[in-house]
């Protein structure tokens, strides 16, 4: 709840400032017309941006304790080839085709170091991408890649601008990412958990144990 409000809360500013550009733009006059025409303008564009933050900062989740947030199976398609179906937490449902020996799941791990006791901010995150890895690392380095993305940012990036900007805001160890990776194999079941140190990642049936068990 508390990314929620911290976006509706965002997405207020937003109407506020549009709501003061358009209100510049409709009113009369000559030479103070242009300039709050400008003006209006730079406001205007102020509010789209902080809208689109406000959704990007919408689109992560209060992480409170370690939690399931996905279950993954693999079907063989071809050697080296499979079909990975995630199933999220809230239901929604995703497919992708991966090539390689192994899947990982990258998410993006928001913390406040600074200002988390002052405004009770725990960490948020949002898984981030699905991609194929190889074992060998002749393959890894020169076969066919394959990276989907499991959420798209629009043009305001909140993780990235963090990401960018920390040290110049004082913001120490602000922001992170965390990946985890399994073995792919036909008919394997996975279950991805989450916590405050990161991604995890545990076989759910026999295939897939054995399949772990042999990359050990």
């Amino acid at each position: 709840m508390v990314y929620i409000s911290l976006a509706i809360g965002i997405g207020m500013l937003s109407v506020l400032l549009l709501y003061f550009g358009l209100r510049m733009v409709l009113r009369t006059g000559w030479l103070l017309g242009f300039i709050r025409g400008c003006c209006a303008s730079a406001v205007i564009v102020m509010a789209v941006l902080v809208g689109l933050a406000a959704y990007d900062i919408y689109s992560y989740q209060q992480l409170n304790e370690p939690k399931v947030i996905a279950t993954l199976s693999t079907r063989e398609l071809a050697p080296q080839e499979f079909e990975v179906n995630v199933l999220f937490d809230n239901g929604q449902e995703q497919r992708f085709e991966l090539k390689g020996d192994q899947w990982q799941v990258d998410a993006r791990i928001i913390r406040w170091p600074e200002f988390g006791g002052l405004l009770r901010l725990k960490p948020g995150f949002r898984l981030d991408r699905i991609s194929g890895r190889y074992y060998a690392l002749g393959q890894e380095r020169d076969s066919e890649r394959s990276v989907h993305s499991l959420h798209d940012s629009l043009s305001v990036d909140i993780w990235a601008l963090l990401q960018n900007n920390y040290r110049r805001l004082s913001l120490q160890r602000t922001t992170f990412g965390s990946a985890t990776f399994m073995p792919m194999v036909d008919d394997g079941l996975y279950e991805i958990s989450l916590s405050a140190n990161g991604l995890a990642a545990k076989p759910l049936n026999e295939k897939a144990s054995e399949a772990l068990n042999q990359w050990r």
